[in-house]
């Protein structure tokens, strides 16, 4: 993003007018040329969503320092799009629907709804400019075996070689706060025994989805940690929003009501692997991800590279997700796949698959927090809870994305950590 502002520094920054005068120009030529084929028609769309963006950062965002984009949070990001010479039709082009799809923006799970979308404008400005210009090689990568294998093993590895004991299989249920911070946690013990989160699977240090060990019930499902006794500061990473039970002793605290009631959306995801490798199901457009395809079911990702890594026969393997609607009856996966699987792929059969998993997010920490207009100024900063003890981290919290990523998760954890560092030296 430095690089970025960098462009317009200096001279281009004492002639701001004259470059939005001619960007102005230049989208006033490009919005009354007509095309017939698709393929002209959809690079002078393409151009006139590129300038448009260009024109709201100059105009916007730039002049206005690092903090700026959050100027236009209060704005929808399709409603910021139209104060800069969009069109309905521009706002809700494929790329734009897709952006909404993949960052499950919509409120209450209506993905059927375009009037239902939802982000702040600052939020997907800055992201749209990080895909397209602060990442190297690519702004998404597949990984070579699952998120808690490439990700959550390592950091694991790490902080157990550093000293760092894990207890797993606990709920925390509630804080009890005094004058000068925490100074009790409450926990409901779920499982006690010998419990390995990490195995040895072809090679790799794996993170499997059910636990390892020797686990039985617990004789005393309670827990209640003392300050002084069990701990002296709580670096929590519960989303607050997501579990407002957990923080109900903060309610009443400066900031923690608006917190406790940012939005949040349930999710959905599929994984099938099939037998027939994506030529033979027809699928023409090779190894693929893509987003904003037909509702309920709108994102897919063509998942075949882990295939090395796993013990299922299988010629493909496909991942979908979508938001799941919260007041209607659920779609059930294979109405979907019937009606408009035949687009993705024309030679699919029922028989073709091999194995499914499902899943819903539905409860608790599994919820998406969304970045609705409006949110940003309300989402905390990792050191500034109110509370003494207490440091909060998670992509809920205020980062420079300030929306749900692995990116701004590690961000906001690299900023506790700084913050919780920078009490204890004082």
């Amino acid at each position: 993003m430095h690089w970025i502002d960098g462009l317009l520094d200096g001279e281009v920054s004492a002639q701001r007018g004259r470059l939005l005068d001619r960007l102005d120009a230049v989208l006033t030529r490009l919005s009354a040329r007509g095309h017939a084929a698709d393929g002209p028609r959809r690079a002078v769309r393409m151009a006139r969503l590129g300038l448009i963006v260009a024109r709201g950062y100059v105009h916007d965002v730039q002049p206005h320092g690092p903090d700026a984009f959050e100027r236009i949070d209060h704005l929808e990001f399709r409603d910021w799009l139209r104060l800069h010479g969009a069109d309905d039709e521009l706002t809700w082009w494929a790329p734009v629907w897709a952006f909404y799809t993949l960052g499950f923006a919509f409120r209450e799970g209506f993905n059927h709804d375009p009037e239902a979308g939802s982000i702040a404008a600052g939020v997907a400005l800055r992201i749209l400019l990080k895909f397209g210009f602060a990442y190297r090689d690519a702004p998404a990568f597949r990984m070579k075996a699952g998120m808690g294998d490439i990700v959550f093993t390592p950091l694991y590895d790490v902080l157990r070689k550093r000293g760092v004991r894990f207890k797993f299989h606990r709920r925390v249920t509630g804080f009890e706060l005094g004058d000068d911070g925490i100074e009790r946690i409450d926990l409901q013990v779920l499982k006690v025994g010998r419990h390995e989160p990490v195995i040895c699977h072809k090679g790799v240090r794996a993170w499997p989805s059910e636990a390892v060990g020797e686990l039985r019930e617990p004789k005393r499902p309670r827990r209640r940690l003392r300050r002084g006794q069990d701990f002296d500061v709580v670096l929590s990473g519960t989303p607050a929003p997501c579990v407002p039970q957990v923080y109900a002793a903060l309610a009443d605290l400066p900031g923690w009501s608006d917190v406790l009631e940012m939005p949040t959306v349930a999710t959905r995801a599929v994984q099938i692997w099939m037998r027939p490798t994506l030529e033979q199901l027809g699928w023409e457009g090779g190894s693929s991800i893509f987003s904003g395809y037909e509702p309920p079911i709108d994102s897919w990702a063509d998942m075949s590279t882990l295939l090395p890594r796993e013990d299922v026969q299988a010629g493909s393997l496909h991942y979908f997700v979508s938001c799941l609607p919260e007041v209607l009856e659920e779609t059930p996966f294979d109405w979907w796949m019937a009606e408009d699987g035949p687009l993705l792929f024309p030679n699919y059969e029922k028989h073709d698959e091999v194995m499914r998993y499902e899943r819903t997010n539905t409860v608790g920490s599994e919820r998406y927090v969304q970045s609705p207009p409006g949110t940003t100024s309300v989402r905390l900063r990792q050191g500034e809870t109110g509370v003494a003890n207490l440091f909060v981290a998670g992509d809920w919290t205020r980062t420079t994305l300030s929306a749900g990523s692995a990116d701004a998760a590690v961000e906001s954890g690299r900023l506790a950590a700084e913050a919780l560092i920078e009490q204890q030296s004082r």
